[in-house]
């Protein structure tokens, strides 16, 4: 029997491999390979594990260290609990726009700032740690879009990734267009 969050899991995938198109590259992938992702998909992270079966490559790098020595390769990037673990986001976008085709969709999904546990937190021990330490941003959607825009993308669709309601969220689903 899956626990709550791997069943949530499973519908993030399941949602994003729905949306997701053509070549596609999956970031950050290791600890949770999207097996519904359909079609030539390419695994990229630091982490070596076995190639899941429905990718058609992986390549093992840090993100931040990867050189990007042929571009515009991929119709979807996708990076899902990815970004907030990452020291440069702003590097992120150039990256992932260097790896997309003009009109690409990349697709992220991160914690949202607005549930309620991360409110109450927030609120009740602003001098305190969070339990999350490995998380090394939490954005707030008009910020990361911000970024995204800045780096040639337009926004598309924000989905509440666990919850339809917005406090019981602890995830949003991203999906940006390329268009520079």
């Amino acid at each position: 029997m899956k626990t709550k969050g791997e069943r949530l899991m499973e519908k993030r995938h399941k949602y994003v491999a729905s949306i997701a198109r053509g070549r596609i590259l999956d970031i950050g992938f290791a600890d949770n390979p999207n097996i519904y992702l359909k079609g030539d998909v390419v695994g990229l992270d630091r982490k070596k594990v076995d190639t899941p079966k429905n990718y058609s490559k992986t390549i093992f790098s840090d993100f931040n260290k990867l050189e990007i020595k042929a571009g515009r390769l991929f119709d979807t990037v996708t990076a899902l609990e990815f970004i907030e673990h990452i020291e440069n986001p702003v590097e992120f976008f150039k990256k992932c726009s260097a790896f997309l085709k003009q009109g690409g969709l990349l697709i992220i999904s991160t914690p949202t700032p607005y549930y309620y546990k991360t409110l109450l937190g927030n609120l009740l021990f602003p001098e305190g740690y969070s339990r999350i330490t490995d998380h090394k941003h939490i954005f707030i959607p008009r910020i990361l879009n911000n970024l995204a825009k800045m780096n040639g993308f337009k926004i598309m669709k924000i989905k509440n990734a666990t919850s339809a309601l917005p406090l019981i969220n602890w995830q949003l689903i991203y999906i940006y267009k390329k268009i520079k």
